[in-house]
């Protein structure tokens, strides 16, 4: 561009754009759901529009606070304790933002959750730390935060990421890769692994590290055409108009995200 040209008003300096959009920082689920629903991307993220906690995600939250307890605890917590101290953290969560039928359905499997974690994490001795914060750059000007669920010792130490689910799946899912390829960019000296849990059985899998750097660029081309997107214009209301929502995605499920669609949409 000669210096006497004059940019138009939407374009502008690259690294200025999470910015002008109020993004601080990324993260795998911000990049896998503008990669999966580029339209809940935009209501949750640069309009941000706030949810409230559903039932599923409450649920991984208290599995994962009564595992901890019962690895990390010094008086020696019981499972009994670690399902009840479970109960408790979900009922706080999800108190006037989940209606009683899917608490009650929810809490149910609370005790069998429990014993699967618990037995899927007995070779791993107590964790070393929990909920670490991880930061990658990946040359933006914003970085990639992520949290290590549990790391052990070990030679290589290793990271375990805990995924409660109500059907366990037969290998890692596409979308667990490319969270796994994140956290293995910021913890490259330990191995990766993810521990899916239901009431009645787990599995535990591996990434493997050559797959995890080619997911690694494909994330980095992800947040590039993000960028791209949020280039288009400074307000993110403007951009909506390019989307059509598909309602039937579940990250529409919950109301308030709905009724936000349907307005900022208007279809």
């Amino acid at each position: 561009m000669e210096k006497d040209d004059h940019p138009p008003p939407n374009m502008r300096d690259d690294m200025s754009v999470w910015k002008i959009h109020g993004i601080g920082h990324l993260s795998y689920s911000h990049v896998q759901c503008f990669r999966a629903d580029p339209a809940a991307w935009l209501v949750k993220y640069p309009l941000r529009v706030k949810q409230p906690t559903g039932a599923a995600m409450a649920r991984g939250s208290a599995i994962e606070a009564g595992l901890e307890k019962y690895l990390t605890d010094d008086f020696g917590c019981t499972i009994a304790e670690a399902v009840e101290f479970a109960r408790e953290e979900f009922l706080k969560e999800t108190a006037l933002v989940v209606d009683k039928e899917a608490r009650e359905k929810e809490l149910a499997t609370f005790q069998g959750f429990i014993e699967q974690a618990v037995e899927a994490f007995a070779p791993y001795g107590k964790p070393i730390a929990t909920q670490t914060k991880m930061e990658l750059d990946i040359g933006e000007e914003v970085p990639v935060i992520g949290y290590d669920d549990f790391e052990f010792d070990g030679t290589p130490k290793i990271s375990i990421d805990l995924k409660t689910t109500h059907k366990c799946p037969s290998q890692m899912s596409d979308s667990h890769k490319r969270q796994a390829a994140i956290y293995q960019a910021m913890r490259p000296e330990h191995d990766i692994y993810f521990c899916y849990v239901t009431s009645k059985r787990h599995e535990i899998y591996k990434l493997d590290k050559g797959e995890a750097n080619e997911l690694l660029e494909d994330f980095k081309i992800t947040v590039q055409k993000m960028k791209q997107v949020l280039a288009l214009s400074n307000d993110a209301r403007e951009i909506a108009s390019i989307f059509a929502p598909d309602y039937s995605s579940f990250y529409w499920n919950d109301p308030v995200m709905r009724a936000e669609g349907k307005r900022i949409f208007g279809l």
